[in-house]
């Protein structure tokens, strides 16, 4: 089912989907209908990044981006090129690339991670929180002695 399903995306992608990249790209960092190809992932992912102009695909693909760099490569250049991305995204209100980039920070040492956990706890009436950041939220404003009130809806 994988196969034939990698068969139309790959089509699709080479045809000019960029939702169809993205997914394409996905399917080669984790060889689902395909040989795993995590340079051929970086490839399609960073093509749906620096190309698209539907700016959530485009952020989303970014952050798959950002997490192979992290995750696949784990060399110092990679680290540094996952943080420059995450940030940015961060910047600009995705919630994952909040998360992941405040992981980066508290790996480093750097005590700026609290602040986009709270940025993120602040923001929660407008978009929904990403779960992990929640979790860790709680525990920075546990730490602090402080209470988190969390809406009903989540």
């Amino acid at each position: 089912m994988s196969e034939q399903a990698f068969f139309w995306l790959d089509k699709a992608a080479e045809n000019g989907s960029f939702a169809a990249r993205y997914v394409r790209g996905g399917m080669y960092c984790e060889g689902l209908g395909c040989k795993k190809d995590i340079e051929k992932a970086e490839k399609d992912l960073q093509y749906v990044y620096s190309n698209c102009k539907m700016a959530k695909l485009a952020s989303d693909a970014g952050v798959s981006l950002a997490l192979l760099y992290k995750l696949e490569y784990n060399s110092p250049d990679y680290l540094r090129k996952a943080e420059v991305i995450l940030k940015e995204l961060a910047e600009r209100g995705h919630p994952e690339a909040q998360y992941e980039y405040s992981c980066i920070l508290c790996n480093k040492g750097d005590s700026n991670f609290i602040y986009w956990l709270d940025h993120r706890q602040h923001m929660m009436k407008t978009a929904p929180a990403h779960p992990r950041m929640m979790y860790h939220i709680s525990v920075v404003f546990r730490f602090r002695g402080q209470s988190l009130e969390i809406p009903a809806s989540y």
